[in-house]
C-alpha cells in the first residue's frame, strides 16, 4: 500500500500542485510582459516539464515520474493553446482570429493525443484523451465542437489497438457519452432544429459507439472474458446508440427504421460472439437487442393510435424472442425471455381494464380489445403447453397459468354478453 501511495498518488499530486503554480505564475506575469510572451513563456515550461522523460523515461528509478511530468506538460500545453486563442481572461491571448484560434487549439489536442498514443499505463492514456473535451466545454456548443469532440474519442478508442485496456475505453466511452448529453442539453433550440444538425448528432454519436462496439467484438477480445469494466462499455455504447436515434430523429418512420437497424446489428454481433467462443458477449447483444426491437416498436406510438394493439405486437416480439432462446438452446435467454413476456402480459391487462373505463384516449371499439387480450391469453398459453412438455428447456413459470386465465377473463369481460349490458332487460 505504501509502495503504491508512493509511486501513484504523490506523483500525480505533485503534478497537479506543479502545473497550478505554473498557471498562477502565468497569469500573475500579466503586468510585466505581452500575452505573446506568457504564452511562449508557458511553453517553455510545459517543454521543462516534458524534458525529463526523455532524458532519464528509461530508468526504472525515474520512469514513473518522468512520465507524469511529462503528462503534466502536455496538459499546460493544451491549457496555454486554449488561453491563447480563447481565453482573454488568462491574459494569454494573443491571436484574435477564430480560424488561427482553432488550429492552435487542435495543435495542443493533438500533442496530447500523441502523448496518450506511447503512453504505456491505462490511466494516463485516458486522462490525455478526456483532457482533450475540456476545452470545448468551454464554448458554445455547435457543429463543429461536436465534430472535434468525436474525432477526438474515436481516435482515443483506436489508440490502444493491441492492448487490451478496458478501463481505459471504459472511461473515454463515458467521456465522450457526458459530453454528447451536455451538448446535447446546452445547444440552443434553434441549432438542433435543423435537419442537418440532427443528421450530423446521429452520426456522430453512431460512428463514435459503434467504433468502440466492433473493436470490442475484435477476433482477440472475443477470447476474453466478459468483466463488469467490459459490460458497463458494452452497454454504454449500445445505450449511446439507442438514445442518439431515439432523440435525434423527428420522424416516427425514421426513428422506427434506425431503431431496428441497430437491433439487427446487435443480433449479428451476437452470433458471431457465439461462433467466436463467447457465449457471455453473445448474451449481452442479444440483450441488447431486445432492449432496442422493444424500443422501436413502442416508437410506433405516434403512429398506432390504439395502444393495446401496439403492446400486442410487442408481446410477439417477446415471444419471438422466447423462441430465439430455444433456437440457441441458450437457457440464460430462455429465463429472461419468460419474466419479460409475462410483464408485457401484464401490461396488456392494465391498459385493457383503463381502455375500458375510457382512462386511454382514443377509445376504440371493446371487441377490437377483446380480440388482442383473448389473442394474447391463446398465445401464453400455447407457449406454456408446449414448452411443459418439451424436455432441455427452462420450464414456464407457475405464474404463466395464472397470467392467461386473466388475459382470457380481461377479454372476456370487455364485450360482456347482451343481457348483461346496462339499459337491457335481464330474463
Amino acid at each position: 500500500m505504501e509502495r503504491s501511495l508512493i509511486e501513484n498518488w504523490t506523483g500525480i499530486l505533485g503534478v497537479l500542485v506543479l502545473v497550478a503554480g505554473v498557471t498562477f505564475l502565468a497569469v500573475s506575469l500579466a503586468l510585466r510582459l505581452g500575452p505573446l510572451a506568457r504564452f511562449l513563456l508557458v511553453l517553455l515550461v510545459a517543454l521543462a516539464l516534458m524534458l525529463p522523460s526523455l532524458l532519464w523515461g528509461r530508468r526504472q528509478r525515474w520512469r514513473r515520474l518522468s512520465l507524469w511530468l511529462r503528462s503534466g506538460g502536455a496538459a499546460l500545453i493544451l491549457f496555454a493553446c486554449v488561453a491563447g486563442g480563447g481565453l482573454p481572461e488568462l491574459g494569454l491571448r494573443w491571436l484574435h482570429d477564430p480560424r488561427q484560434s482553432l488550429l492552435l487549439v487542435l495543435l495542443g489536442m493533438a500533442i496530447n493525443l500523441a502523448v496518450a498514443t506511447v503512453a504505456r499505463q491505462q490511466t494516463i492514456a485516458s486522462l490525455h484523451v478526456v483532457v482533450n473535451l475540456l476545452p470545448l466545454m468551454l464554448v458554445p456548443p455547435s457543429v463543429t465542437t461536436l465534430a472535434i469532440a468525436s474525432l477526438v474519442c474515436i481516435l482515443g478508442e483506436v489508440l490502444p489497438r493491441r492492448r487490451a485496456w478496458p478501463r481505459h475505453r471504459l472511461i473515454v466511452t463515458g467521456a465522450y457519452a457526458l459530453f454528447h448529453s451536455g451538448w446535447f442539453v446546452a445547444a440552443p433550440s434553434s441549432l438542433l432544429a435543423s435537419p442537418g444538425v440532427r443528421v450530423g448528432g446521429i452520426l456522430a454519436a453512431v460512428l463514435v459507439f459503434a467504433t468502440g462496439l466492433l473493436l470490442e467484438h475484435r477476433v482477440r477480445p472475443l477470447r476474453l472474458s466478459l468483466t463488469p469494466l467490459r459490460l458497463g462499455t458494452l452497454l454504454l455504447q449500445w445505450g449511446g446508440i439507442a438514445l442518439a436515434l431515439l432523440l435525434y430523429p423527428s420522424q416516427a418512420a425514421v426513428r422506427v427504421t434506425s431503431l431496428a437497424l441497430a437491433a439487427a446489428l446487435a443480433l449479428l454481433l451476437s452470433l458471431r460472439a457465439r461462433r467466436g467462443g463467447a457465449p457471455s458477449l453473445a448474451l449481452a447483444d442479444t440483450l441488447c437487442a431486445q432492449a432496442l426491437t422493444m424500443a422501436a416498436i413502442l416508437s410506433l406510438a405516434p403512429l398506432v393510435v390504439d395502444p393495446l394493439l401496439l403492446l400486442g405486437v410487442l408481446l410477439v416480439e417477446c415471444a419471438l424472442f422466447l423462441a430465439l432462446g430455444l433456437l440457441q438452446g441458450d437457457l440464460r435467454l430462455q429465463r429472461i425471455g419468460w419474466p419479460v413476456l409475462l410483464s408485457v402480459a401484464t401490461l396488456l391487462v392494465v391498459v385493457g381494464l383503463l381502455a375500458a373505463r375510457g382512462l386511454v384516449l382514443p377509445r376504440p371499439p371493446p371487441l377490437q380489445h377483446s380480440a388482442v387480450l383473448l389473442a394474447a391469453s391463446a398465445l401464453v398459453t400455447g407457449i406454456s403447453v408446449m414448452l411443459q412438455r418439451r424436455p432441455g428447456v427452462a420450464k414456464p413459470p407457475a405464474f404463466a397459468g395464472v397470467q392467461a386465465a386473466v388475459l382470457a377473463f380481461a377479454g372476456s369481460f370487455l364485450v360482456p354478453p347482451p343481457t348483461w349490458q346496462i339499459g337491457r332487460a335481464h330474463v
